[in-house]
């Protein structure tokens, strides 16, 4: 008979010995540092994992992905959040540690339960699709200090005030998508720097108001603001801006193209103005 609460002694647990098991809780000693890929996958009962250590530790890619009676998990000390190493699984909530500096893509992904995360001032990068179809709430999200984000990391999430750092190029395809933004600013930037407003960037957020500092020259890509008709978006650019050209709907669902210079309000969803 299969045992159901387990402990784990060994340094290395790797091999898929537990995967698609019916275990129901898991127990790592001190000794534990690696925890390989896919190895608690899709353990559908398994709703407690404890660390008796506090680290380091590494997981492997897909470590718990698919754990859907997992609500929550008490982290010890580790840098690397791996590929899909959460996604589809229970998680309600996550505090990641101090110390952790990246999250891979589709590490969250499909948690349709998270509601709260808590992400470290040592994180660096977050990948594609990191918390996409997550229910991940963000009373202020901060990526000030991000240096590389991934195409629709935070898509559908919900931000209510989202702060965008200097050391952006770009803000990549689909990143904050539908979520509910009610403030965005991108902080000062350098005279002579460019930043890339990709498309859908920052679309279908009905009445957000967005800021964007002057200095910095705007290549703002067509759908980057798009929300559906008779919708207002605030967008304040610095006076004068360069390089800007900006595609949004108009009262027919066409398009109406604004170039260098135009301010104005448009006839369908983007109002823009200057600060």
């Amino acid at each position: 008979m299969e045992e159901k609460n387990i402990r784990i002694d060994e340094e290395t647990v790797e091999y898929l010995s537990y995967w698609y098991s019916d275990i129901e809780s898991v127990t790592f000693s001190p000794k534990v540092r690696y925890i390989g890929e896919g190895e608690f996958s899709h353990c559908e009962k398994l709703k407690e994992v404890v660390f008796e250590g506090e680290g380091p530790i590494e997981f492997g890619p897909r470590c718990f992905e698919g754990c859907s009676s997992l609500k929550s998990i008490r982290l010890p000390e580790i840098h690397h959040i791996p590929y899909r190493c959460f996604a589809e699984s229970g998680l309600e909530e996550i505090e990641l540690p101090k110390g952790v500096i990246a999250i891979d893509a589709y590490a969250f992904y499909f948690c349709r339960n998270l509601t709260s995360v808590k992400l470290p001032d040592t994180l660096l990068t977050i990948g594609e699709r990191a918390f996409k179809t997550s229910e991940a709430r963000f009373e202020r999200l901060d990526l000030s200090r991000i240096v590389s984000l991934g195409e629709e990391a935070f898509h559908g999430c919900h931000i209510k005030h989202l702060i965008i750092g200097q050391s952006h190029e770009a803000i990549p395809y689909g990143c904050f998508f539908n979520c509910g933004i009610e403030y965005a600013e991108l902080l000062p930037l350098k005279k002579g720097d460019k930043i890339d407003l990709r498309p859908q960037c920052l679309a279908w957020n009905p009445n957000m108001t967005i800021k964007l500092p002057g200095a910095a020259e705007y290549w703002i890509q067509e759908d980057a603001f798009f929300c559906r008709k008779h919708v207002w978006m605030n967008v304040s650019l610095p006076d004068p801006y360069r390089n800007m050209r900006l595609l949004m709907p108009n009262e027919e669902y066409g398009y109406n193209e604004y170039e260098d210079g135009i301010y104005k309000v448009s006839n369908g969803s983007i109002r823009i103005e200057r600060y």
